[in-house]
């Protein structure tokens, strides 16, 4: 009688092996929007450049003018530009060689008081980043910051006398937060250093009108 014949054994079915990770991949870090030291911490592009966008009217044409306004576009539960907490402690203009008035500025809240930031005096709290320092406008005691500000388009390709926006919340704007942002944090304790009060400010400066 002939041995019986084994059933053949399959061969054992491998285990998958991971690929390894690739360079920047894995499961992305959640974004934030709290700022790594509190409240106590102020962003430029998580309290202003998240919460306020530039609306722009006019012509961009040379003999031309045209008009900047901040405008709240963000989230109302936690944006100052809404009003959350008062607002932003107060918010600045100047615009390059240009001497403004209370009248030269628009938008400064009801509840908040509009003053002029001056070159001279004891305290000078006017802006060299523009050039000479030219009397500002600033909106102060609470402010959602919507101010806006025209300017006479004065070159071929939209270019302009330069504004500079200033926005000023807590005692600190440090560069960290979820992005990039066209505001930068200046901390600056020189005379006329557009802050119009205070050390620390998120700044946005437009200098060319584009279409």
């Amino acid at each position: 009688v002939p041995a019986p014949v084994p059933a053949p054994v399959p061969a054992p079915i491998p285990l998958p092996v991971p690929a390894p990770p690739t360079p920047g991949g894995g499961v992305p870090t959640p974004t934030t929007f709290a700022p790594a030291g509190g409240q106590s911490n102020f962003y430029c592009d998580y309290g202003v450049d998240r919460c306020l966008d530039v609306k722009k009217t006019g012509s961009c044409a040379s003999g031309h003018n045209v008009t900047y306004c901040l405008e709240h576009v963000g989230d109302d539960a936690t944006c100052k530009s809404a009003g959350l907490d008062g607002g932003y402690s107060h918010a600045n203009v100047f615009v390059e060689n240009t001497d403004l008035d209370l009248f030269s500025v628009t938008g400064c809240d009801i509840s908040a008081t509009p003053t002029l930031c001056q070159p001279g005096g004891g305290k000078p709290k006017s802006c060299t980043l523009t050039g000479t320092p030219k009397v500002g406008f600033k909106c102060d005691g609470g402010t959602k910051a919507q101010l806006c500000v025209t300017v006479d388009i004065t070159g071929p390709n939209g270019e302009h006398p330069e504004i500079l926006f200033a926005i000023k919340d807590t005692n600190s704007c440090g560069q960290l937060g979820i992005g990039p942002t066209d505001w930068e944090c200046v901390d600056s304790r020189e005379d006329n250093n557009c802050i119009c009060g205070g050390t620390m400010a998120c700044m946005l400066r437009i200098d060319q009108c584009t279409p």
